[in-house]
C-alpha cells in the first residue's frame, strides 16, 4: 500500500515539475496560464467604486467614505480618474485625480493615486480588477471594471 501511494505522489510531482518546465501551469479551474499580464492590460475607461472604512480603535466622522467614477488607465503605467465621494456625509463631485500603477505577469500589481497605495488583482484579459488600500491604519477595497463592449479587443 505504501509503495503504491508514493509512486502516485512521484508521478504527481513529476507531472507538476513538467507543467511548470514547459509553461502550461493549470490553475484549479482548467484554466492554462500561459500570457500573462502587462502594463497594456489596462487601458480604456472603467467605472470604480470604493470603500473605506473606520477603524473601531480610531473612529473618524468623515468616514465611512465612499467613491464612485470613472478611472482611465493608458496601457503604460498611468492612470487618471474623476469621482464622486461621500465622506461621513460630506458629499464633493467630480473629484480629479492622477496616479501610477504596475502589474507583473500573475495579473498582481500597485497603484497610487493622490499618495494612496494599493495592491490591485486584475482579471488576465484586463476587464476588471480588486484592489485593497496598503496604507498603515486604512480599512479600503476598491473594484474597477471596463463596461461591456468599451475598450480594447481581447482574446
Amino acid at each position: 500500500m505504501y509503495d503504491n501511494k508514493m509512486s502516485r505522489i512521484v508521478g504527481l510531482a513529476v507531472v507538476l515539475c513538467s507543467l511548470v518546465i514547459s509553461g502550461g501551469l493549470v490553475w484549479a479551474e482548467g484554466h492554462h496560464h500561459n500570457e500573462g499580464c502587462t502594463l497594456a492590460a489596462l487601458q480604456g475607461n472603467y467605472l470604480v467604486t470604493v470603500r473605506q472604512d473606520n477603524r473601531i480603535d480610531a473612529p473618524d466622522p468623515m468616514l465611512p467614505q465612499v467613491v464612485a467614477g470613472i478611472r482611465t488607465f493608458d496601457g503604460e503605467g498611468n492612470l487618471s480618474q474623476v469621482v464622486s465621494d461621500s465622506r461621513g456625509g460630506t458629499i464633493t463631485r467630480r473629484i480629479a485625480a492622477t496616479g501610477t500603477y504596475t502589474l507583473d505577469s500573475n495579473c498582481m500589481g500597485t497603484m497610487t493615486i493622490n499618495g494612496r497605495n494599493w495592491d490591485i488583482y486584475v482579471a488576465e484579459d484586463g476587464s476588471e480588477g480588486v484592489g485593497t488600500r496598503t496604507d498603515e491604519d486604512t480599512i479600503a477595497a476598491q473594484t474597477f471594471k471596463r463596461p461591456v463592449g468599451v475598450g480594447p479587443e481581447r482574446r
